[in-house]
C-alpha cells in the first residue's frame, strides 16, 4: 500500500524528469551548451559541497546538478513550486564508496546566491518570489516557476573547517537546469470528467483514458527507443504513425483504481508518467514568515500531518462484492491546520501552534465519487449510503467502506478559516484509493510446532505472485511455540505484500518461547506473548524488522526483547516488564521518508533501561524518535541515549511503587496501572542517561500526574516464576559507566512544541540547551493535566555560552478572590538571572510587583500579562495596580502585532524569528548622511486620539514627538499598539522617514528596505523579523554616521552578551542616553523593542542633536 501511498509524490518528481545524474541534450533550436558543471572543494580527503540524499547519498561534484523538462506557458502570475533542497554537506571516499564526514568536518554558509546562466531570470529563487536571489545563509529550498526555463549556477559562499582547525573559506556552485520538453500530448478519449491535464505541470493525466487513444507528438525525432511501462495487465498497442509522432491504445484496466502507465523516450528518461490517483488540494496561509496548512490530517497529539494535495488515502478489499456485505471503518476524515516546515531532504512536515492565528471550522464534507463501485463509500455505519454531511462536529466524519467493493473518490471538506479575526471560506479535498487484492488466510493446527509453522511459512512464500497485492494472514492456534520462527526471504523481495502473524480463536493468545526473526519483513505481529528461553547466549524477541509493527504483545525476561537495528519495528499497546533492555533502537544508515518514528501507549516495567538509543537515521533533519502516552514504572533506567538526535516524549508517566508496595510483581503493577495507580504507585521523575548533551536532545511533554489509561486490548502479564532476566542486576550490562555522569535533566530541541505539567517535580531544562545558536525562539508552556496553557516562558533566541545547572519552568499560581494571581518561580533554579526570560499569564491583568518592587508588565491583546522575570521567588499581580516602568526603554512582551505602519504588511509570528544582525561587509556602504542627519522640523505636540496611549503613560510625549513629525503612525486611526514589537522593516522605514524619504504605500516596506541598504543602515534581510535593543541601537548608530565612542559597558553584568558587531553601537547608545539598562546593572541587548521603546529612543536621539 506504500507505493500508492506514494504515488501522488512519485508522480511530481517523475513530471519534472526527477533529478538527473547526467547531462542534457541542447534545447531544441537553442544552440546553446549543456547545463555547466557543479563544483565542490576537496580539502585533503573530504568533499564538501551541494549534496543530495535517498537511495543513494553523495556530492554534485563535478558533472550537472538537478535537471527537470517542463511543458507549459510561461506566465507573469504563474505559481512558484519547491523544487529541490539545498543541502551542504560533506563526505569522504570509502574504497568505492561515498559515506558521510560525520563531525570532523563543520561547514558554515555565509550566503547563498543565484546567477542565471541561460534562459529566463525568473525562474529560479530561494523563496515563492523572483525577489529573492540571494540570501545570508539561511536558505533550504530552491524553488521553481512553472512553465519558465533556464540554467543557473547556485553559489554558496562558505567556511569549511577540519576538526576545529582554522575555517577556510570556499565558493561551491550546483548547476541546475530546466528545459521545454519537445513532447505535445492529448488524449482522443478519457475516463471521466476528472481526466484533465494538470494545471501545474501540463504533462500529467490524472486518469487514464479507458478504451481511449493517447497520442504523443514532437518537433524533434523520439520514437526511435520508445518503451512503455504500465500496471495496467494487458500492454497498451505502441504504433509509431512517423519519427515524430505515437499513438498509443490503451485497454480498459483491470480494475478500477491503482494503475499507471510511465512512457520513456530513452533509457531512464521519462517522457510521460501517467496516474489514476485523484489528487487533493490544501489551503496555504502565509502569516507573517510563519506559513500554515489547512487541509485533511493525521493528529498524533501534538503533531499533525497535512495533505497538501500529494497523497492519497488507499487501502485494499479482498472480499468478493456482495450487496449483503457489512460495510466497516476505512478512516475518520479530519481537517486541522498546522504550522508547515521543511526537514534536510526537503519534505515537509508539521506542527501545532497553539498560539497561532489560524483557525479553520468545517462546514460540510462531501464524497464525489469518480470511478469503480459508486456504492463503495459512505459517511454511515449502516442502512442508506450517505455521500454529504452538512453538519461536521469537531472537523472530523468517519467515512466507511462496503466490504467487497473498489472505488476512487474524492472527499472535499467546505471550510471557513479564521486568520487574525477574519474569516474565509474555501475548499480542501484528498483522494480515496481502494482497490482489490488477494487475501491469503492460513490457519496452523493446534498442535502445531515451529519447525512445522517455518516450512509452511517458506512454501506459502515461494508460491506468491511476482507483482501481486494483498495480506498473507498467518493464524496460530497452538498454545507454544518454542523456539525461532523465521520469516522468509521471499516477502521482503515480493513487494506489496503484508505478513501478519496472530493468535488463533478470540481470547486465546499464543506463548512464544523464543523469538521470531522477521529477515527484513514489513510484518504485523499481533496479540502474542513472548517469554525468554533459557540460553547462555543473549536472547531477543523480535528483531531484523523492515518498518514492522507490534501490537498487543508482552514481552519478559530477555536480554533485549526488542531489537531495532538498521530498521525499525514499532511497538504499539505493548508490556515490557523484567527485561534487561526492553527496547533497542540502532538506525543510523537507515534511509528515511518521514522525519518521525512514533510509538504509542506501551507499558515498561520493571526493566532494567526501558529504552536504550544507540543510533537514529542521519537521512534526514530534523529526525525525531517519538514515544507518546506510555507508563514507565520501576525501570532502573528510563531512557540511555549514546547518540545525536531527538527523542521527544509526549504525555508519558513516569513512576514507581511505593515502599509499602515494593514487593510487588511485574503482573501487579500492571493491574494497578490498569486501575489507574490504585494508590501503589506514586510518580517519580525518569532516569535519563545521554553521553553527549551537547548533540543529543530529549523532550519531555508533558508528563502526567497519573499512569496513562491502558488501551483495552492490553492483555494482563502471565506471573513469572524467576526475576529479571533470571534475576541478573542489569546495571553493567545497559549502561556502560562512561555515561553514568549524567543526571535527571533534560536537553530540548526547540524546533518541538516544549511542554511541562504544572507542579511536576525534577524536569529541569539543561543549562547546555540555551548554548549554541537557533534560528527558534525558545518557548517552554506549563500546562494543566488537560493542557490548558497556565503560563509561558518566553527566552528568545540569544545564546547563553558557559552555563551549568538547569532551568526548572514549573508555576506555582494562586488566585486570590479579589482576581489577584501569586505566581511562584521559586523552583527555577540558578538560571534566571542569566537568561531574564519573559513570562506570559492567560487571564491576567494589572499590575506585577516582585519583592516589594515594581515589575514593568505589558497586556496582551488576547487578555495576557507578560513580565521580565529577573529572579526568583513570587511575583504579585494585582488588578487595581498601574504601574509604569521605570525605564522607559524595558523589553515589553512579544506579542503579534498588527503591522502598524502599514496594515498590508503580513502579521509578525508569536514568536518570531530574532537573528542577530550580521557583521558589517567588508566593503560598507558610505552613508547618504556621513555626518548626524537634521533635525526634522518641529512641530506644534498634536494632540494624540490613540485610545491605547493616555496622557499619563511615561511613552505620552513620545508618541506624541515622533507621529507629529510623521516618523511615526498609529496602526489605525484610534490605536497605536505601544506594547506592540517592532520589525525591522518598521525601523527602517522610521529612519528613512527621519532622513526625508517618503516612504507610503502598498510598496513601503520595500522603498525601506531599498533606501536601507542604499545608505548602509542595514543589510535589507528578514524585514518581517522583531528586533532586539542592540539591532535597533546598531541601525541608529548607522544612521548617525557610526561615530566613535570610548564609552565602557563594564558596569552591565551582561555586557559580554552583546554581539561583536554591535558593541561600538551599544557603547554609543548608553553614552548618548539613548538607551539606559533595564535594572541598575543589566542591559538586556537581546530584549525585544516595542514600539513605544522606540519612539523613546527616537526622541532621546533626536532631540541630543537640536
Amino acid at each position: 500500500m506504500l507505493r500508492k501511498f506514494l504515488s501522488g509524490v512519485l508522480c511530481a518528481a517523475l513530471m519534472l524528469g526527477a533529478f538527473g545524474f547526467s547531462a542534457l541534450a541542447d534545447e531544441p533550436g537553442t544552440g546553446e551548451a549543456p547545463a555547466a558543471e557543479c563544483v565542490a572543494a576537496h580539502v585533503g580527503q573530504y568533499v564538501i559541497g551541494f549534496s543530495y540524499k535517498g537511495t543513494f547519498s553523495g556530492v554534485y561534484d563535478g558533472g550537472p546538478g538537478p535537471q527537470a523538462v517542463v511543458q507549459g506557458t510561461a506566465m507573469p502570475d504563474t505559481l512558484w513550486g519547491l523544487w529541490v533542497p539545498l543541502n551542504i554537506g560533506a563526505f569522504t571516499y570509502s574504497g568505492n564508496e561515498v559515506v558521510p564526514a560525520g563531525n570532523s568536518v563543520t561547514v558554515e554558509v555565509k550566503s547563498m546566491g543565484i546567477t542565471t546562466l541561460s534562459g529566463d531570470e525568473s525562474t529560479f529563487s530561494f523563496s515563492d518570489s523572483s525577489l529573492v536571489k540571494s540570501v545570508d545563509g539561511t536558505a533550504s529550498q530552491l524553488y521553481r516557476r512553472t512553465g519558465y526555463v533556464g540554467r543557473a549556477f547556485i553559489t554558496a559562499n562558505v567556511n569549511i573547517s577540519i576538526a576545529g582547525a582554522e575555517p577556510i573559506p570556499a565558493v561551491l556552485k550546483l548547476s541546475v537546469s530546466i528545459t521545454p520538453s519537445p513532447f505535445t500530448f492529448y488524449s482522443s478519449a478519457y475516463l471521466n470528467e476528472a481526466s484533465k491535464i494538470s494545471a501545474e505541470s501540463h504533462v500529467c493525466y490524472y486518469a487514464l483514458p479507458t478504451e481511449g487513444v493517447l497520442w504523443m507528438t514532437s518537433e524533434n525525432d523520439f520514437t526511435q527507443n520508445l518503451s512503455i511501462e504500465t500496471d495496467i495487465g494487458e500492454q497498451p498497442v505502441c504504433e509509431k504513425i512517423d519519427s515524430k509522432t505515437v499513438k498509443i491504445t490503451l485497454p480498459e484496466p483491470e480494475s478500477n483504481s491503482g494503475y499507471s502507465l510511465h512512457v520513456y523516450d530513452a533509457p531512464n528518461h521519462s517522457a510521460l508518467f501517467i496516474s489514476s490517483m485523484p489528487e487533493g488540494s490544501c489551503i496555504r496561509i502565509q502569516n507573517g514568515s510563519n506559513e500554515y496548512i489547512v487541509g485533511f490530517a493525521f493528529n498524533e497529539g501534538d503533531i499533525v500531518i497535512i495533505s497538501e494535495g500529494n497523497w492519497t488515502y488507499a487501502d485494499t478489499t479482498t472480499a468478493e462484492p456482495d450487496p449483503a456485505n457489512p460495510r466497516r471503518m476505512f478512516r475518520e476524515m479530519t481537517v486541522d491546520v498546522g504550522l508547515r516546515k521543511v526537514d534536510s531532504n526537503g519534505n515537509a512536515y508539521y506542527e501545532v501552534d497553539k498560539t497561532g492565528p489560524v483557525s479553520v471550522k468545517v462546514l460540510s464534507m462531501e464524497v464525489r465519487h469518480l470511478s469503480g463501485d459508486a456504492e463503495t463509500l459512505s459517511f454511515a455505519q449502516e442502512g442508506e449510503q450517505v455521500t454529504r454531511l452538512n453538519e461536521v462536529p469537531g472537523n472530523t466524519a468517519i467515512l466507511y467502506t462496503k466490504n467487497g467493493y473498489a472505488a476512487t473518490a474524492l472527499v472535499t471538506a467546505t471550510v471557513e478559516v479564521t486568520v487574525g479575526g477574519s474569516t474565509q471560506t474555501g475548499t480542501v479535498s484528498i483522494g480515496i484509493d481502494i482497490d482489490r487484492g488477494t487475501n491469503q488466510t492460513h490457519e496452523r493446527p493446534a498442535n502445531d510446532k515451529t519447525a512445522d509453522l517455518n516450512a509452511a511459512l517458506a512454501k506459502v512464500a515461494a508460491e506468491l505472485p511476482e507483482d501481486g497485492t494483498g495480506f498473507v494472514n498467518f493464524i496460530l492456534t497452538a498454545d507454544e511455540y518454542d523456539g525461532t520462527i523465521v520469516i522468509p526471504q521471499e516477502f521482503v523481495t515480493k513487494k506489496d505484500y503484508e505478513l501478519i502473524l496472530q493468535s488463533g480463536t478470540q481470547g486465546t493468545r499464543t506463548k512464544i518461547v523464543g523469538g521470531i526473526d522477521l529477515n527484513g519483513a514489513h510484518a504485523l505481529v499481533y496479540s502474542m506473548d513472548f517469554v525468554a528461553p533459557e540460553s547462555s547466549g543473549e536472547t531477543r524477541a523480535i528483531y531484523n524488522g523492515c518498518s514492522a509493527a507490534i501490537q498487543y504483545c508482552t514481552f519478559q525476561g530477555y536480554d533485549v526483547a526488542i531489537d531495532a537495528s538498521t530498521n525499525t519495528i514499532n511497538p504499539h499497546s505493548c508490556v515490557f516488564a523484567d527485561n534487561v533492555v526492553a527496547v533497542r533502537v540502532d538506525l543510523p544508515e537507515m534511509a528515511v521518508d518521514s522525519s518521525r518514528n512514533t510509538w504509542t501507549n506501551n507499558n515498561f516495567i520493571n526493566n532494567g533501561t526501558a529504552v536504550q538509543v544507540l543510533g537514529l537515521s542521519n537521512f534526514v533533519s530534523p529526525y525525531y524518535f517519538r514515544m507518546v502516552e506510555s507508563n514507565f514504572v520501576n525501570n532502573d533506567v528510563t531512557f540511555d541515549v549514546r547518540c545525536p538526535g531527538t527523542i521527544y516524549l509526549y504525555r508519558n508517566y513516569y513512576g514507581e511503587t511505593r515502599k509499602n508496595a515494593a514487593a510487588m510483581t511485574s503482573a501487579e503493577i500492571l493491574e494497578a496501572i490498569r486501575d489507574g495507580g490504585s494508590g501503589d504507585i506514586q510518580k517519580k521523575p525518569p532516569e535519563v542517561y545521554i553521553a553527549d548533551h551537547s548533540s543529543t536532545k530529549v523532550v519531555t511533554n508533558p508528563r502526567w500526574n497519573d499512569p496513562v489509561a491502558l488501551d483495552p486490548g492490553i492483555p494482563s502479564l502471565a506471573p513469572q516464576a524467576s526475576g529479571r532476566a533470571a534475576g541478573i542486576m542489569l546495571m553493567a550490562l545497559a549502561l556502560p559507566a562512561s555515561t553514568q555522569e549524567s543526571g535527571n535533566y533534560l536537553t530540548a530541541d526547540w524546533e518541538l512544541p516544549t511542554e511541562i505539567v504544572s507542579g511536576e517535580e525534577g524536569l529541569v531544562i539543561d543549562a547546555a540547551a540555551f548554548a549554541g545558536e537557533t534560528k527558534e525562539v525558545r518557548v517552554i508552556s506549563v500546562v494543566d493535566k488537560d493542557g490548558k496553557v497556565l503560563g509561558i516562558w518566553n527566552f528568545g533566541n540569544a545564546t547563553h555560552e558557559g552555563l551549568t545547572g538547569g532551568f526548572d519552568a514549573q508555576l506555582v499560581l494562586t488566585h486570590g478572590e479579589d482576581g489577584s494571581v501569586t505566581v511562584d518561580v521559586s523552583a527555577a533554579g540558578n538560571l534566571l538571572s542569566a537568561l531574564q526570560p519573559t513570562l506570559t499569564i492567560p487571564g491576567a491583568e494589572g499590575g506585577v510587583t516582585h519583592e516589594g518592587g515594581e515589575v514593568s508588565s505589558t497586556p496582551g491583546s488576547d487578555g495576557s500579562l507578560s513580565f521580565v522575570v529577573s529572579g526568583g521567588g513570587q511575583y504579585q499581580i494585582s488588578p487595581d495596580t498601574s504601574t509604569e516602568p521605570e525605564e522607559p526603554d524595558e523589553p515589553e512582551d512579544q506579542d503579534d502585532p498588527e503591522d502598524p505602519e502599514k496594515p498590508d504588511t503580513p502579521d509578525d509570528p508569536n514568536t518570531p524569528d530574532v537573528p542577530a544582525e550580521p557583521d558589517e561587509p567588508d566593503a560598507p556602504v558610505t552613508p547618504v548622511h556621513p555626518g548626524a542627519p537634521a533635525v526634522p522640523d518641529t512641530p506644534d505636540e498634536p494632540e494624540l486620539s490613540f485610545g491605547d496611549v493616555s496622557e499619563g503613560a511615561w511613552y505620552y510625549d513620545c508618541v506624541a514627538y515622533v507621529c507629529g513629525r510623521g516618523l511615526m503612525d498609529g496602526s489605525s486611526a484610534d490605536t497605536f499598539e505601544p506594547n506592540a514589537t517592532l520589525t525591522r522593516a518598521m525601523v527602517w522605514a522610521i529612519l528613512a522617514r527621519a532622513d526625508g524619504k517618503s516612504v507610503t504605500g502598498a510598496s513601503w516596506a520595500e522603498d525601506a528596505r531599498l533606501w536601507a541598504l542604499s545608505c548602509g543602515v542595514s543589510d535589507g534581510t528578514d524585514m518581517n523579523s522583531g528586533i532586539t535593543r542592540e539591532q535597533f541601537a546598531t541601525m541608529l548608530w548607522r544612521y548617525a554616521g557610526s561615530p566613535a565612542s570610548e564609552h565602557s559597558l563594564a558596569a552591565y553584568a551582561d555586557a559580554a552578551s552583546v554581539n561583536s558587531w554591535a558593541a561600538d553601537a551599544m557603547a554609543w547608545a548608553v553614552e548618548r542616553g539613548i538607551i539606559t539598562g533595564v535594572t541598575s546593572d543589566t542591559l538586556s541587548p537581546q530584549g525585544t523593542a516595542t514600539r513605544a521603546q522606540a519612539a523613546a529612543m527616537l526622541m532621546r536621539y533626536l532631540e541630543g542633536l537640536a
